[in-house]
């Protein structure tokens, strides 16, 4: 009998052991699984050079049990991940966020026209922005969100390798102001003016009067009466 138990309890022990190793291949299988997500911008007619952007992927939430979780540094950001009926305006929600705080994020330089590609995107939300054209010849485009995975309209499974073409426009161009010709005035005839010599009469050299000497003898004179009377009050004060 008491073999029997220690049968049991071996295979018991063995089971469990092979659960636990079982759970914890999922969890990392799970955890451990990234995508890509390239990004190329074409170059629009009229522009007037190369342009180089540079674009910044931020994630937002982490996927957890098919729902997103807002990361810790996005937790105060007063968005609602599990609705994404308005992601445009969320986009710029999370946009205005990251300007306020110092976020870690992930960025890339993008030639215009070219592409580039950010590798080992783990599952989740992301915000994709531009920050600028280093040579002025594009706007930056609009923030916008991605999901990772993404699963098409109309497929059932996921896809980890995500493309985006982000729409530019060219910068505005400041219009030149407009040339102003100054006009030559007509000729008028010239008129000969006599002007009778005066001969000045020296005047009585003076100090200018600036205002600026005599106002205070008054003022410090009557704070001196007053502090004499102030003392004198103390001191008799001071006698009694």
């Amino acid at each position: 009998m008491k073999i029997l138990n220690r049968i049991l309890s071996l295979s018991a022990m063995v089971l469990l052991i092979l659960l636990l190793c079982l759970s914890t291949a999922v969890n990392i299988g799970a955890t451990t699984r990234t995508g890509t997500v390239d990004i190329a911008l074409h170059a629009l007619d009229g522009a007037t050079g190369e342009g180089s952007m540079t674009v910044a992927l931020y994630k937002v939430a982490d996927r957890v049990n098919s729902e997103y979780v807002l990361t810790e540094d996005f937790a105060d950001a007063g968005v609602d991940v599990r609705v994404l009926d308005d992601a445009d305006g969320m986009a710029a929600t999370l946009y205005r966020y990251i300007a306020a705080h110092d976020i870690a994020h992930e960025r890339l330089d993008v030639s215009i026209p070219g592409s580039a590609r950010f590798d080992n995107v783990s599952e989740g939300l992301y915000l994709l922005v531009s920050e600028g054209d280093h040579n002025g010849v594009y706007e930056p485009f609009s923030p916008f969100l991605l999901s990772m995975p993404y699963v098409e309209e109309g497929q059932t499974e996921a896809t980890y390798h995500l493309s985006c073409e982000p729409k530019l426009e060219l910068s505005a161009v400041p219009t030149p102001s407009e040339t102003i010709t100054p006009t030559q005035p007509a000729t008028q005839p010239v008129t000969e003016t006599v002007v009778p010599t005066v001969t000045p009469v020296p005047a009585e050299t003076k100090l200018p009067q600036t205002g600026m000497i005599r106002w205070y003898v008054p003022a410090l004179s009557v704070i001196g009466l007053l502090l004499f009377a102030l003392g004198w009050a103390l001191r008799f004060t001071g006698n009694r």
